[in-house]
């Protein structure tokens, strides 16, 4: 196996990032047969578009972008280079010809089609769903008398249609990361696209500097889906829910980065400077507590969802409820608004008065009742009262 080395400055030079020294290693692609102008396409030959490729690549992309902001790889903290290693294994790739005997013509078809058939129609005449001829109408009349609503248009015109089919995978290995990515796609090399000005197809191909650049791009896409790496931070500064973290746009963070310690707490960035970054507790687990210095590190947002249902049966009867629910940063019910659906509509309120650890005293209020409403993990008590009457249940929550 020949190992090539590309050596990108572009991350040192233009953005004083370190630099990223990249091997791509090839396997013997003597399975690898395309007839260029040039003559057969050998190993020697592919490795050099390849690499060309992703200079390219690097050009464009700026390389360091490709790890996202959302890691630890590249940052004004990283000293030493990084090494990346991409292995192209097991690479095949072949022509595929298709015969097709329309092509699409959107401007001046006179045949669309349904299922697998293809459908001759009136060109240029369109009717409304009673059939009436007008020009603001969504359908077309075929020859066999039927309407029918387009997508697409077609001329007649037989042809042939050739793919690069590449298979094949690649492997990456990152500081002690490893993935694998398949390969198994459907490049158009030859066709034909109806060319409106000239009444008539016209003949369309792509070099096969088109796969290479597919391949160098493919390897792009997958760097920053699967080489996610997270960004550490630590608290430098505190002051009711919201905090300061040492890391800011130098260590690529941008507002609405979620940071988390464990399952405890998540903080999401507000504010984002130079060398640190503002931002809020969004949950912080009760009985937690944070302290100037703690660690965390990049996470997902955690979601809370503010509708709970319930299955409740009273003195008055069954019913089910809907609740649009306000919580706390400990992602507790303070408050709800209930819709209660049983033989007839009506709708609750509920304030929470007392906690408890898993016990909640809310106070509550339906139209012409005062009460209470005791929760205890997925349980619930109710009580309300007027004047005249009392209604004791309860039921379950989620």
């Amino acid at each position: 196996m020949k190992k090539l080395i590309l050596i990108l400055l572009l991350p040192t030079i233009l953005f004083s990032k370190p630099l990223i020294v990249i091997n791509v290693h090839t396997s013997d692609y003597s399975n690898l047969i395309y007839a260029s102008a040039y003559g057969t396409l050998g190993k020697k030959r592919f490795e050099i578009l390849l690499e060309d490729a992703l200079k390219k690549l690097g050009l464009e992309m700026k390389l360091q972008d490709l790890f996202s902001s959302k890691n630890e790889v590249l940052n004004k903290k990283t000293e030493k280079p990084l090494e990346l290693n991409i292995y192209v294994e097991d690479l095949t790739i072949d022509i595929l010809k298709e015969k097709n005997n329309y092509i699409e013509n959107n401007a001046s078809g006179e045949y669309i089609k349904v299922y697998d058939k293809y459908i001759k129609v009136y060109v240029g005449k369109w009717f409304d769903k009673n059939g009436q001829l007008t020009k603001d109408g969504l359908y077309v009349k075929g020859v066999d008398g039927n309407f029918y609503y387009p997508s697409t248009f077609y001329t007649k015109f037989s042809h042939t249609i050739e793919y690069y089919t590449i298979k094949g995978h690649i492997r990456y290995v990152f500081k002690g990361k490893e993935e694998t990515i398949l390969l198994d796609s459907n490049l158009k090399k030859k066709w034909y696209k109806w060319n409106e000005a000239v009444k008539s197809p016209i003949s369309m191909e792509k070099s096969f500097n088109y796969v290479i650049d597919y391949l160098a791009k493919k390897i792009g896409n997958d760097l920053l889906e699967n080489l996610n790496y997270k960004t550490k931070a630590k608290i430098a500064n505190m002051n009711d829910n919201r905090v300061i973290l040492n890391v800011g746009k130098d260590d690529g963070i941008n507002t609405n980065t979620a940071f988390e310690i464990d399952e405890n707490a998540q903080i999401i960035v507000k504010n984002v400077e130079k060398n640190f970054s503002e931002g809020e507790i969004l949950y912080l687990k009760k009985g937690t507590q944070l302290h100037v210095g703690d660690e965390l590190v990049e996470g997902k947002r955690k979601i809370s969802i503010p509708i709970s249902l319930g299955l409740y049966y009273s003195t008055q009867g069954a019913y089910f409820s809907i609740e649009l629910v306000q919580k706390n940063i400990h992602h507790e019910k303070v408050a709800f608004f209930a819709l209660e659906f049983s033989d007839k509509q009506s709708y609750s309120l509920g304030v929470r008065v007392l906690n408890f650890e898993d016990l909640d005293l809310f106070f509550t209020y339906n139209p012409g009742y005062l009460g209470f409403f005791v929760k205890y993990k997925l349980f619930d008590l109710l009580f309300k009262f007027n004047g005249t009457d009392f209604v004791l249940g309860g039921g379950i929550s989620w």
